[in-house]
This record gives C-alpha cells, structure tokens and sequence, in this order.
C-alpha cells in the first residue's frame, strides 16, 4: 500500500467558539507535566482516553442546544501522531481492533485516504506498464568482421506481412535496400488487413516508393542486375528459413533451397541471366500462389529451351 503523512496533525474535532476564548480554562493539556506523561502512554490507552473525551463534549454541546444551563469549555483531544494514524488505516486488523474508539470523522478520513492510495497504486501500475511497452531492452551490439559478410536482419514486420501472405520481391533483401528497410521501418506505411480491424501490414507499394526514392537499390525485380540477384537470393531464402521454428526444414524453406541453387549452378547461368530471370520471377510467384514443390522437370525443360535458343 501508497503510504503517506495525509492528517498533517489535523485532529477530527470540530472547532469549537471556546478554543478562542483567552481565559479558555485547559482540561486535557493542563500543564506540561501532564502533557509529558499523556504523551507516554500507549496509542491504545490514548485512543480510549480520546474516546471518552469526546464522549463528554457531545455531552456538553447537547446541554448548549438545550440551553438548560451554561456550558463549560470543551475539552481538546490527546494527540495522536500521523504516523500513528498511517499504521492504523494500514493495517485492517488494527483499524477493526480500535474502530469502535474513533469518531465517524475520522473514519471516514481513514477510508478516504485508503481509497486515495489505491488509486495511486492503480495509476503507478498503469505508468510501470506503459513503461515498459515503451522501454527497449539493450542493444545487442554486432562485432564487424572484414572478413564476414555484413550481418542481416529481418524485422518482425516483415514476417507479419508474409504470414498474411504478401510477397516481398526478391528485390528487396540486397544488403543495401534491406538495411534501408530497418533503419526506415517506422516512415514505411502500414495497410489494414482484410476483415482484420486491429492488424496492419507493411504496404509493399510504399516500400517499393521509398526504396526507389532513397536509391538504395533496385525496387523491382525486373530492375536487378545479376549482381544483385547474387547478392539478393541468399538473405530471402534466410528469410523464407526464419519464418518457421523448423527453419531451413519447412517445406517452403526445402523449395527455395532447390529453386536458387537450379538457377545459380547452371552452366553461363550468369550469362543468360536476362533470359532465365522472368521465368525464375514466374516460377517463385507460381509457388506462393499454387504452393507447389520443387519441380526438376520444369525446370529441366527451362534448361533445354534456353540451351537451344
């Protein structure tokens, strides 16, 4: 529970036109002696001295309404420290225990700050957990290996997308577009899913916009040189791998495993790039749409038809 001082040594007493008075005649704090030894005694001990205080003065403000005859000062209440007061509305078994020594105003007082700390708590709870939907965890920092490849990465997002089954164009995981796709991922639109009100994807058309307008690369797949498919089939097929828990032994993984290595170990595969690249496009599109299995056949008659053209 949200603890604090809320009573500020403010007493629930009402105040009453003989506390002004300068010949006010002290009953309780008579002299400070007695102060001295009210102030040693137990809370419980004060607590039922407090009740019979009051008990007294109610007695007196009746005579004063029924003006039999005159009324003597009231008498003020031994003081209970604020911290006092914390540790009774703390605890539930201690406020029960003393309930019946306090006054109504003071429970009521008691029952509104407990209401208050809950709210707090609720509202700390609320701002932790913001917090930490917005907090990042630590960067994990890549060490850079001249010798390796540029380390690849795939942001979620674009798994998303694909499990919605939008297709990337092999276009976009050269090295260079798809590190331009991690650094401006939040500029990339998003697009609502079908019938899904609450799911967004990657708006593959706004990637293409932004790719073409940041010169990174080529954003379409006719626009690739044999360069770049090189540089550009290894990291979709990682791709196609990462989106199972299986990774490299899905189905679809197994695919394009075969597909890329028919077209990269043919014999002036790169020399006849420009004939055999649509029909790769069309083969891979084939697969998304149809999801067919790697056929040798097909792409056997693709060799013969473009060894003899």
């Amino acid at each position: 529970m949200v603890t604090g001082n809320i009573f500020k040594r403010q007493r629930f007493m009402h105040h009453d036109a003989s506390f002004d008075r300068p010949e006010r005649n002290r009953r309780t704090h008579a002299n400070d002696q007695l102060i001295t030894r009210l102030k040693k005694l137990p809370l419980q001990s004060r607590l039922e001295m407090n009740k019979k205080i009051m008990d007294r003065n109610r007695a007196r403000r009746e005579r004063a309404c029924s003006n039999e005859e005159e009324v003597s000062d009231v008498e003020s209440l031994i003081t209970v420290e604020d911290e006092e007061m914390d540790d009774i509305r703390s605890d539930p078994d201690v406020f029960a225990a003393v309930k019946p020594l306090l006054d109504a105003a003071t429970i009521r007082e008691l029952n509104r700050a407990n209401k208050e700390d809950s709210t707090k708590e609720k509202e700390a709870r609320s701002t932790l957990g913001n917090n930490e939907q917005i907090l990042e965890p630590d960067a994990i920092l890549n060490k850079i290996d001249a010798t390796q490849p540029y380390p690849i990465s795939f942001p979620r997002e674009m798994f998303f997308t694909a499990k919605h089954k939008h297709t990337f164009p092999l276009a976009f995981f050269t090295p260079k577009n798809l590190s331009f796709i991690n650094s401006n991922l939040h500029k990339i639109d998003r697009t609502r899913v079908a019938h899904e009100d609450k799911k967004y994807i990657l708006s593959i058309g706004d990637m293409e916009k932004k790719i073409k307008e940041a010169k990174t690369g080529p954003s379409k797949d006719e626009e690739m040189t044999v360069l770049d498919w090189w540089k550009a089939y290894d990291n979709y097929y990682a791709f196609e791998c990462s989106r199972a828990m299986s990774l490299e032994n899905t189905p679809r993984a197994l695919f394009f495993k075969s597909h890329f290595n028919f077209f990269v170990n043919q014999e002036d595969s790169e020399e006849l790039y420009d004939i055999w690249r649509p029909y790769e496009a069309k083969l891979r599109q084939r697969h998304y749409e149809l999801d067919t299995e790697f056929d040798a056949s097909i792409n056997i008659g693709f060799k013969i038809e473009t060894t003899y053209r």
